[in-house]
């Protein structure tokens, strides 16, 4: 609680801050000093920044990680896991939930759009989580043959948390924001921003898909390594046979 407490003033402290630097002086028509915010305000500020900074940072660090290590270090796993659930998890967790707070104490039910699409998101990301535990700890019988599918859903569905999750990053700032704290819009270089790192994290993504060939032939190389011996000699050639 007292970290909490301590959240709920520094971080608004800060997007004053910002919004100075942005705007040439503080915002005019609203709070000036952090002691100057209500409750409510705080528990908006400090949800707005941990869910940027989970949704639009950290996870996609975490996916960019994995895209781009995983064919040239062999810790690759350890770095991802790490930026996906040990940073961000707390991040993501804390920030959606002082939403859902904030919400919830102050009765807000003209907008369902933004907390209802929040509570899908959160979801998603747990189960991403699951999801990749399971994949690296319980392997299939089918995988000594074929990549599994459920490798590949999880490649999917993280692409989608990061998408829905910068879509809510939207919402928030154009519709919510103005909405609940009724001091005037942010300033038009956050919308600026947000389009350029819409822009910025798929062709970064993209470029890495460049090695999936490799990547896809080290699995191939790993799963003819995990047979027993006498069913080695079997497996290549039904890769062969594959490949052709």
């Amino acid at each position: 609680m007292v970290f909490l407490s301590r959240l709920l003033h520094i971080l608004p402290a800060l997007w004053l801050a910002v919004a100075a630097a942005a705007e040439g002086g503080p915002p005019s028509d609203g709070p000036t000093t952090p002691a100057a915010f209500s409750r409510f305000q705080m528990l908006v500020i400090v949800h707005a920044l941990l869910s940027t900074l989970g949704f639009a940072v950290l996870l996609p660090a975490g996916a960019l990680l994995a895209r781009y290590l995983r064919t040239f270090r062999p810790w690759w796993y350890s770095a991802h896991w790490i930026v996906q659930l040990a940073l961000a998890g707390p991040v993501v967790a804390v920030g959606v939930g002082l939403g859902f707070l904030a919400n919830h104490e102050y009765g807000d039910t003209d907008s369902p759009v933004h907390p209802t699409l929040g509570k899908f998101v959160l979801g998603l990301y747990v189960f991403q989580c699951v999801l990749g535990a399971v994949i690296h700890y319980i392997k299939p019988a089918s995988a000594v043959r074929r990549r599994p599918a459920q490798n590949y859903a999880h490649g999917v569905l993280g692409l989608l948390v990061v998408g829905i999750g910068m879509y809510q990053i939207r919402t928030g700032y154009a519709d919510e924001w103005p909405r609940l704290l009724r001091y005037g819009s942010l300033p038009g270089s956050v919308n600026t921003l947000w389009i350029v790192w819409c822009v910025i994290l798929p062709v970064v993504y993209a470029g890495g898909l460049a090695l999936l060939p490799k990547q896809y032939r080290q699995e191939a190389d790993a799963r003819y390594r995990s047979v027993a011996p006498d069913d080695k000699a079997h497996e290549l050639h039904a890769m062969q046979d594959h490949d052709s």
